[in-house]
């Protein structure tokens, strides 16, 4: 394939954890999905958009898929108690206000995820893919740690636009073929 270079070999991650750190908006598609994976796509979603498609039908990917499911209620819930402080503080002490207000604003901060993630159940997701902007890679590397890390692993990361676009229509499909 024009635009692509093959890799093979245990060290998957160099490649998907480079993408999805410098990307500004992801298309994932993977059977399984570990915890740790997980907690960095919820992190990362902070500053970037991210779409997600797995399934719930493998075991191995209940704790990531409660994880991600997991809303940010608790955070707000502090994040609003802190405000309720600081303004009350106001009349004791402006500096407890101040110094309340930005916690509570950093608490708040942290509620806002840009990750969607969607599950194609009714049929077999056996697809990875790793879609950005500049680059694609699509491969046998599940996003977990054995998948990037321990299993030897075949990837092209494809860096030709009209590749990527074609990849990118076909993810499309597969979102709206997922259900919420």
């Amino acid at each position: 394939m024009q635009g692509s270079v093959p890799y093979s070999g245990m060290e998957a991650y160099r490649y998907i954890d480079r993408l999805l750190k410098k990307e500004k908006r992801l298309f994932i598609a993977t059977p399984f999905i570990s915890i740790g994976y997980a907690k960095l796509l919820k992190r990362l979603s902070m500053h970037k958009h991210i779409y997600l498609v797995t399934t719930k039908k493998h075991k191995e990917n209940a704790e990531a898929i409660q994880y991600l499911s997991k809303g940010n209620a608790g955070r707000k819930a502090l994040a609003f108690v802190l405000f309720a402080i600081a303004i009350a503080s106001c009349f004791y002490s402006l500096y407890i206000a101040a110094a309340l207000g930005l916690c509570a604003a950093i608490a708040y901060a942290g509620t806002h995820s840009s990750l969607k993630v969607r599950f194609s159940d009714k049929k077999l997701l056996h697809e990875k893919l790793y879609i950005g902007k500049n680059r694609a890679i699509v491969g046998s590397a599940n996003l977990t740690f054995s998948g990037t890390r321990r299993n030897i692993e075949h990837l092209e990361i494809i860096t030709d636009k009209s590749e990527i676009r074609k990849i990118s229509r076909h993810f499309y499909e597969l979102w709206k073929s997922s259900e919420a």
